[in-house]
């Protein structure tokens, strides 16, 4: 039996000169994207968070992220839900933006609020 050794040097992206970042950045660009389907796991997720908050999410818009103007909104019906706070600091724990728009919708006074949300216009924002 044979045993090779293999001795690699790493680098932290910070620690590449520009121009190597530059090529790195160039190839490495669309890793993770160059298929139709990127978005769906993205988009079901925002359906499940928006569920625990009272938002039934029925449209999603999105123009990709490549110019001014570009990116995504939705269309779906809110109703204000109790325990969504909690729901979704079970869900997303550590995502703190989540926890202060949950709890700022489920303290919409008076209680029970409900609206329709839809998309007008050119720029999905």
């Amino acid at each position: 039996m044979r045993t090779e050794t293999t001795t690699r040097t790493l680098y932290k992206f910070e620690e590449l000169p520009e121009e190597t970042r530059e090529k790195v950045i160039e190839n490495l660009y669309d890793i993770n994207v160059n298929y139709d389907g990127w978005s769906e796991g993205i988009i079901e997720d925002a359906k499940t968070i928006g569920a625990l908050m009272g938002i039934d999410i029925k449209n999603v818009y999105w123009s990709g992220f490549f110019s001014q103007g570009d990116g995504a909104c939705f269309e779906g019906r809110f109703d204000q839900t109790r325990g969504a706070l909690k729901a979704v600091k079970e869900y997303a724990p550590k995502d703190k933006e989540l926890h202060r728009i949950a709890k700022g919708l489920q303290s919409l006074k008076p209680f029970g609020i409900y609206a329709n949300v839809k998309h007008s216009g050119h720029y999905y924002h």
